[in-house]
């Protein structure tokens, strides 16, 4: 037995007007102008269905019902172009969660005796049919005559009442009409004479009988007098067994989770079993083609002897001995890249301040007034503190400078030689990144200290385990439909979801690479525990300049000025940067210098590559403090027909 779905109120005119919202405040309106005497006060002012005669044709074949709904409807001039019908296409099933029955309604048409606008629009949605009656562009007042038909199949129930005989047990007048009726009639006829009756009327799940049930030969013809807006009717008629032919119900599967990822032992298993596999299976994975490997039995940073060949296997973290050297024969920014596999502008920034150091360029502090754009600096900093640089590209041998710096140096100066790194210094160093980043990440495998692109290493995993990830999705689909086993499937996204999470800790650095690694780490240790007492610039007075790129791309920078600092304060003879100019003769050791100490210092903000010229494109504006619509980014909007 089917049980018929809520088909709450829903207008059959499509807009994007709010109807609800707009409809509301104007009850408000209506309520007040009455209450005032304005309006004359209506107790009903509902279109109300005037008569409603319905007649049902059932085929001893197949079970058809042609239908026919022959009614009168009074509008009472609220811009009504007509009526509208929505009929349910499937329908849950009593005692059977996991079915739904299918109805088939076809062949619909409308006319109208009174002249009324007929035109027949049908929408099809999911469960449910609605068909609308009229035309958009005309609006009915008063009593209309219409006439609806349609075939509905799928109604019948053979061998019902424990086979005893075949029966219509039919919503007729369905409880989601929202307008009242009177003068009901609905008339059932079949093949042969009907054998039994029953009728119900009123709210859903009333048991409350109709006004009149009578039989006439083949036909059973139910009455009632009235149902209030939300009331419905249903009729059910019995014929002998046997009287249709081939009216079986159709059945469609009803998908929830019960049905389609049921927790069983055989579907727990399986899930568990695929999930055991594939993790089993990226666990190799990631051990033999995703983690470094390093020469064994030697000293962390040693390499075996020319001509000889070392034995390799798993890297493995261990304590690395303090180097007070970078490694040889290599740059900050390749070494940046090397550390974690990503070449980003922290590297290139590196650079920036290594070509200086060795002599390229010299970075110039420019005073805050060179800048015209206020509202600019206010966004940057908050305070009243701007510096603008400068950088100048000095005359020298580039024939020596190493091949990352030497396209680093080219890139930087390819428009014009003193660039003035403003408000476009962080287009300028996103630029840069993109233009050397896959240099620098070809270098690693040129170099050999990674076996493939890192960059490119990742990405194959992630996209690898998202790919995983759809196809488990689209398997838990299938198998949720086919055999209720969607839980497999789900085991397949997780498989995938493992696969794109090692994807991020992927790392391929060759016996090589390792090596280099760990000599990169131990000089990071030296540059992290090196105290002020302990280094001797009388002896090597240019130590902070050649060490400043590389504690950049260790991320310690901050520490190795602070020790400079330090010396500075103890009156020790601390040697004055040559590579940079201040704009007001300040100390690069100064703690509110404009290079490291600043609330704007070159390296915080040129790290941080698209934040200054993002600022400069939202025009310095924040809705924080007086912000205004249409004020921000962005925009856009709509409205009603």
């Amino acid at each position: 037995m089917a049980t018929t779905p809520d088909i709450g109120p829903t207008r059959a005119r499509r807009s994007s007007f709010p109807f609800a919202q707009v409809g509301a405040i104007l009850a408000a309106g209506v309520l007040l102008l009455s209450s005032a005497g304005v309006l004359p006060a209506r107790a009903d002012e509902e279109d109300p269905i005037r008569r409603m005669d319905v007649t049902a044709a059932a085929d001893a074949d197949g079970g058809a019902m042609h239908v026919t709904a022959d009614f009168e409807m009074e509008f009472r001039g609220g811009g009504d172009h007509g009526p509208y019908v929505t009929l349910p296409t499937r329908q849950a099933v009593q005692d059977n969660p996991d079915v739904w029955r299918v109805l088939d309604v076809s062949d619909v048409t409308a006319t109208s005796p009174s002249g009324a606008p007929a035109q027949v629009e049908v929408e099809r949605e999911d469960g449910a049919v609605a068909i609308r009656v009229g035309d958009e562009g005309r609006t009915v007042e008063g009593v209309q005559h219409y006439i609806v038909s349609y075939t509905l199949g799928g109604v019948v129930n053979p061998r019902a009442t424990g086979g005893t005989g075949d029966e219509i047990y039919w919503n007729a007048i369905g409880t989601g009409w929202e307008v009242p009726m009177e003068d009901v009639s609905v008339t059932v006829e079949g093949p042969v004479p009907v054998t039994g009756t029953r009728c119900y009327a009123g709210s859903a799940a009333s048991d409350d009988a109709c006004t009149g049930a009578t039989t006439d030969g083949t036909r059973a013809v139910f009455t009632q007098d009235s149902l209030a807006a939300g009331q419905g009717l249903t009729v059910v008629a019995q014929w002998p067994a046997g009287t249709f032919t081939g009216a079986e119900p159709v059945y469609a599967k009803r998908l929830r989770p019960a049905n389609t990822f049921a927790l069983t032992p055989a579907t727990g298993l399986s899930s568990l079993g695929v999930v055991a596999v594939g993790a089993a299976l990226v666990f190799w994975l990631f051990r033999r083609f995703g983690r470094d490997v390093a020469y064994q039995g030697l000293t962390p940073g040693l390499t075996p002897a020319a001509g000889a060949e070392g034995e390799v296997g798993r890297r493995r973290r261990t304590p690395v001995a303090v180097r007070f050297t970078p490694p040889e024969d290599a740059t900050a920014s390749e070494i940046g890249t090397l550390v974690d596999g990503t070449a980003n502008s922290r590297d290139v920034v590196a650079g920036i301040v290594d070509l200086a150091t060795r002599g390229y360029l010299r970075v110039e502090e420019v005073a805050s007034e060179a800048s015209d754009d206020p509202g600019w600096k206010r966004a940057l900093s908050g305070t009243s503190k701007f510096t603008d640089w400068r950088l100048h590209r000095l005359d020298a041998d580039r024939s020596r400078l190493p091949a990352p710096l030497a396209r680093l140096d080219e890139k930087l100066f390819a428009e014009e030689s003193d660039p003035l790194l403003r408000k476009d210094l962080g287009d300028r160093i996103a630029q840069v990144v993109q233009a050397t980043q896959s240099a620098l990440y070809r270098e690693m495998v040129e170099r050999g200290w990674y076996r493939r692109r890192p960059d490119v290493d990742k990405a194959l995993w992630i996209l690898g385990g998202l790919a995983v990830m759809i196809i488990g999705a689209g398997l838990a689909v299938l198998l949720a439909w086919w055999a209720a086993w969607g839980l497999v499937g789900l085991g397949v996204v997780l498989v995938g979801l493992a696969l794109g999470v090692a994807g991020i800790f992927v790392s391929t650095r060759t016996p090589q690479g390792s090596a280099v690694l760990a000599q990169a780490e131990g000089f990071k240790e030296y540059l992290m525990t090196a105290e002020a007492d302990q280094i001797r610039v009388e002896e090597d007075h240019d130590i902070f300049s050649r060490y400043l790129p590389w504690a950049m791309v260790f991320g310690v920078e901050s520490r190795w000025v602070g020790l400079f600092r330090e010396m500075v304060a103890a009156g020790r003879p601390v040697a004055e940067p040559s590579w940079y100019a201040s704009a007001a003769g300040m100390s690069v050791f100064s703690g509110d210098n404009a290079f490291f100490g600043g609330d704007t210092s070159f390296v915080d903000a040129s790290s941080s590559a698209g934040v200054w010229s993002a600022s400069a494109g939202a025009g310095g504006m924040s809705g924080m403090s007086g912000g205004s619509v249409g004020g921000g980014v962005g925009g856009g909007g709509g409205g009603s027909w």
